[in-house]
């Protein structure tokens, strides 16, 4: 029987800081002429618990409805300790979610963190409209340690960030009545190849993965079995390239083609890529197909788009509705 199996289914810009070849480059409404800034700290103190929000109508095709960047708006704050640290999370539980329900976890790019991810990435909005409960982890210092060189103080003080995902979602279940067999990564820039990292390293744990603007740059585990996989980029990514070697990084920025290529290979597909249109004129779909257990490698390429491709930001598609489209066709059982 395989692992997987399908499962029926029913902004203003905002000024961010993200992963730079060993930088940090602010972001927003500016693709190029990136400068330099100092990485944003996280919140002292956690926020007062708030009340779950009512339900929302669904988005329109071109435009998300703006989320505030202020701590516990729609969700709570909950810290644990985990090798050594207080590690804390944002938690989104909507009204509209099941008994038994999926948990998506969002992480913010390097040099951000998880109130602005939340307000920027779209996933907020879409768990009140589909009824999954939402988490967003907060880095040490503004980043994830999710391998080669990336990022900041996770990597040089060899933070444990796989462990900690792995405590977050032990800690969720105690809250909440979780689907556990639905977990699902997600992220921006270092938040991206933090999930990338997770599903290698933690692939009992996690059910698919789906992220924007950045690789997988970390080995699997030796125990690694395929975990589904999208990942979406804009060819004008200047943090991130699309085309890689940036400056010389090629070690740490391979091709878009290439990361899904290595993903295709782990998860042993078959079957040739195969391009089709995607939820724009300027987007399109290469899909690796034919893979054991039936866990796709997908990349959406998003043709003059940089480095933060979140609907209201940068590009016209609604790229947390993308991922989730695709996270949610699979389980673990």
């Amino acid at each position: 029987m395989n692992k997987w199996r399908a499962v029926a289914v029913s902004a203003s810009v905002v000024s961010m800081c993200f992963l730079g070849a060993f930088a940090i480059y602010a972001c927003g409404s500016q693709e190029a002429g990136v400068e330099k800034t100092a990485p944003a700290e996280p919140p002292d103190e956690p926020p007062s618990e708030p009340t779950r929000p009512a339900k929302s109508a669904t988005p329109a095709e071109s435009k998300r409805p703006e989320e505030p960047a202020i701590a516990g708006v729609y969700g709570s704050e909950h810290c644990l300790g985990h090798d050594g640290r207080r590690r804390c999370y944002q938690l989104l539980v909507p009204e509209s979610a099941s008994a038994s329900a999926p948990l998506v976890i969002d992480m913010h790019g390097f040099g951000s963190n998880a109130n602005q991810q939340r307000a920027i990435s779209g996933f907020s909005h879409l768990a009140r409209t589909e009824g999954f409960i939402v988490a967003w982890p907060q880095g040490v210092e503004a980043s994830f340690n999710a391998g080669l060189g990336c990022c900041g103080s996770a990597v040089k003080e060899r933070v444990d960030d796989v462990g900690f995902v792995r405590a977050l979602v032990a800690d969720v279940a105690t809250l909440e009545q979780l689907d556990l067999d639905r977990v699902y990564v997600t992220g921006l820039s270092n938040g991206c190849a933090m999930a990338q990292r997770v599903a290698a390293q933690a692939s009992d744990l996690v059910a698919a993965a789906a992220c924007m603007a950045m690789y997988l740059i970390a080995r699997p585990a030796p125990d690694y079995t395929p975990v589904p996989l999208m990942e979406i980029h804009g060819t004008a990514d200047s943090v991130v390239p699309y085309q890689g070697d940036r400056n010389g990084a090629a070690a740490l920025f391979p091709t878009a083609i290439g990361n899904v290529e290595t993903w295709a290979k782990l998860n042993g597909c078959a079957g040739d890529p195969v391009k089709t249109d995607g939820p724009s004129a300027r987007a399109t779909f290469t899909r690796f197909g034919e893979c054991k257990d039936s866990a796709d490698v997908v990349l959406l390429t998003l043709d003059g788009v940089g480095h933060v491709p979140y609907l209201g930001i940068q590009g016209d598609v609604d790229t947390a509705r993308v991922a989730w489209a695709f996270m949610r066709e699979f389980s673990r059982r």
